[in-house]
């Protein structure tokens, strides 16, 4: 009786198996092993199919399980899961209209190293060509698009991440603190930051966010000391010797121990002014003068006339021997270096005695 129950349930199981084998997978069957039921070869289903897996209250668990199962070697370290794929047909409206065949598939794409990793790979191809992968996301968490990310409402980064520009390659994006943002380059050896911790204002900072910056457009730049933008100079140079001929010389303002300088550090275009007294120790005789600048060594008392002449040449007559004339002579320059620059007066007298120049005042400023 025992082994006639058995041959009977062994002939019902059989008969079960090949009831529910799938239409079309002639010779192949489900067979119920340790209560799940396995089936080797394809399946095609037409219409919805439900899996359900009940009660999962804590940690999850898994519903449906796409495996390879062939080992890895080290002859072929890298054996791939099977894929998902997800396919619809769409209507092309080219000159050429037809239907088209449209497939997304995901899949798990190992990397063999010593320490492995892998990628999930979101593939499309549009009928039947071969696959692109619009987007990747890597086990470190990393994700690759290779077109744009259109975000409803934030993009997210950690505290101490970056934005990062054309991946593992150029610039980078941080936000050291709120209200600051730092631009680097991808190694962060170089940059600069941005503060906007105040209202309205936008300060230009170091990277380290601790001093100011320089900003260098074109010929606009801005010195990074803070309130100091455009260069300013004063100077009080001592009296310098007269000259005694009608042969202009340099009267050595620039080299004097209060030298009459500048350095302009943004625009290059300065405006020279130089102020003082003249005279000349010959009645009714009087004092030539020009008002020029130029950079590297500056002339000395009596030099040979050199430098760039800015001003108008001008003449200034005495009526009682040393009788002081003041005056005042202002010109401007542009497209000056951004180097040290001397100015300074170039005398002679009207037609004898000696032109002097004294109490001097010189300013420079940049705009």
């Amino acid at each position: 009786m025992s082994r006639w129950r058995r041959v009977t349930a062994a002939t019902l199981l059989l008969a079960l198996a090949v009831f529910v084998a799938v239409p079309g997978a002639q010779g192949q069957f489900w067979v119920l092993v340790n209560g799940a039921l396995n089936y080797t070869g394809p399946v095609t289903v037409n219409g919805v199919t439900t899996h359900n897996v009940n009660a999962i209250a804590a940690t999850s668990m898994d519903g449906l399980i796409l495996a390879n199962n062939t080992d890895a070697t080290a002859g072929i370290p890298v054996q791939q899961s099977p894929r998902l794929r997800l396919r619809s047909n769409v209507w092309n409206t080219t000159a050429v209209a037809a239907t088209n065949t449209n497939d997304w598939v995901i899949e798990n794409l190992p990397t063999s190293a010593a320490v492995p990793s892998s990628r999930l790979m979101f593939k499309a191809s549009l009928n039947g060509a071969a696959y692109v992968t619009p987007l990747t996301l890597d086990t470190a968490g990393t994700v690759v698009a290779n077109g744009s990310i259109t975000a409803a409402t934030f993009l997210t980064a950690g505290p101490s991440s970056f934005f990062t520009w054309e991946y593992a390659s150029r610039n980078r994006f941080s936000a050291p603190a709120d209200g600051q943002a730092n631009l680097n380059n991808f190694a962060v050896t170089s940059g600069v930051g941005l503060d906007f911790n105040t209202d309205s204002t936008l300060k230009i900072r170091t990277r380290a966010q601790t001093g100011y910056a320089t900003v260098d457009a074109l010929a606009y730049q801005t010195s990074g000391v803070p309130g100091v933008g455009f260069a300013l100079a004063h100077a009080n140079p001592a009296d310098q010797t007269g000259n005694a001929t009608a042969t202009l010389k340099m009267n050595g303002l620039g080299a004097a121990a209060a030298p009459c300088t500048i350095t302009p550090t943004s625009t290059g275009r300065v405006i020279f002014t130089v102020t003082g007294d003249l005279t000349n120790s010959t009645i009714l005789d009087g004092v030539t003068y020009k008002l020029v600048y130029g950079t590297g060594a500056a002339p000395a008392n009596a030099a040979t006339a050199t430098g760039t002449v800015i001003s108008a040449t001008r003449s200034v007559a005495v009526s009682t021997a040393t009788q002081k004339q003041g005056f005042s002579v202002t010109a401007s320059a542009t497209g000056l270096s951004l180097v040290a620059t001397w100015f300074d007066l170039q005398i002679a007298d009207v037609t004898g005695g000696t032109a002097s120049v004294s109490n001097i005042d010189c300013t420079a400023y940049e705009i």
